[in-house]
């Protein structure tokens, strides 16, 4: 019972003592975390802190890069669906789903096929073959003529292909020409860029020219005659790529057209 009361008077004091050190700690660390600041600190500002990345699971994921199929990959495929379209017309022919088609003949081979009868009365059967193979080059002209693209439509379709996406990446380039004074050689440059969707500029500066030449000579001498001429283009690969086709090989520079005489 003695035992139990002294320790009983012995706890109080023992949990007062924790309470006190506990506090002391804290006052410690807060105390080293205030002088370890970078406001003390006398090199803090001379150090680059490089922006905090984001993490993994947070980073925007890349879309997948699409699958492109060979040319006998495509062939393969082309062949798999026709012999499913196949398989299913004959089983529906066997099922009396539909009626079975006319046989096809050809002047070339109608005598194999229906041997005795084109024997009998061949030129009822030539005849017969002949408006079937007229029949065949009829409906095929109207298949063709029903998937045939209207002007507006292929104009449509042709300026869809020219369209590229450049929200992602611009490609740019930049053209040192010589001379740019022929009015030729400047609207092919011109109508070239928008037929590629291409939008740039063009910088023209002409050539310094002698004092005594300047002052014998009344007209002022175009800009971009014989100096530096910079040629700029922005826009998608394609067009950037047929753009430089265009000023390094279509166009010949050394060649000037032959000034148009009005009546």
């Amino acid at each position: 019972a003695v035992r139990q009361a002294a320790t009983a008077s012995a706890m109080p004091t023992s949990s007062a003592a924790g309470v006190a050190a506990a506090e002391a700690a804290q006052e410690q660390a807060a105390r080293a975390a205030e002088e370890l600041s970078l406001a003390h600190c006398r090199t803090a500002d001379l150090v680059q802190h490089p922006p905090p990345l984001l993490a993994a699971d947070a980073l925007p994921k890349d879309q997948p890069l699409p699958t492109y199929l060979t040319k006998k990959e495509r062939k393969r495929l082309r062949r798999q669906a026709r012999e499913e379209r196949e398989r299913e017309k004959r089983d529906m022919m066997m099922m009396g789903l539909i009626k079975a088609p006319e046989p096809r003949y050809k002047l070339s081979t109608f005598m194999k096929v229906l041997g005795e009868q084109a024997v009998l009365d061949p030129s009822r059967v030539e005849q017969k073959v002949v408006q079937q193979m007229k029949k065949r080059q009829l409906e095929h002209e109207m298949r063709n003529q029903a998937q045939k693209l209207t002007p507006q439509e292929r104009r449509d379709k042709h300026r869809r292909k020219l369209q590229e996406d450049t929200s992602k990446e611009v490609f740019v380039a930049a053209f040192w020409v010589k001379d740019l004074s022929d009015p030729k050689h400047a609207y092919k440059v011109d109508i070239n860029a928008g037929q590629n969707n291409l939008t740039g500029v063009v910088v023209r500066l002409g050539a310094a020219e002698d004092d005594g030449a300047a002052a014998s000579s009344s007209a002022p001498s175009s800009a971009g005659e014989r100096g530096v001429n910079l040629v700029v283009v922005e826009g998608g690969p394609k067009g950037v790529r047929r753009f430089t086709n265009l000023m390094l090989k279509r166009i010949r520079w050394t060649q000037r057209s032959e000034p148009r005489e009005w009546e």
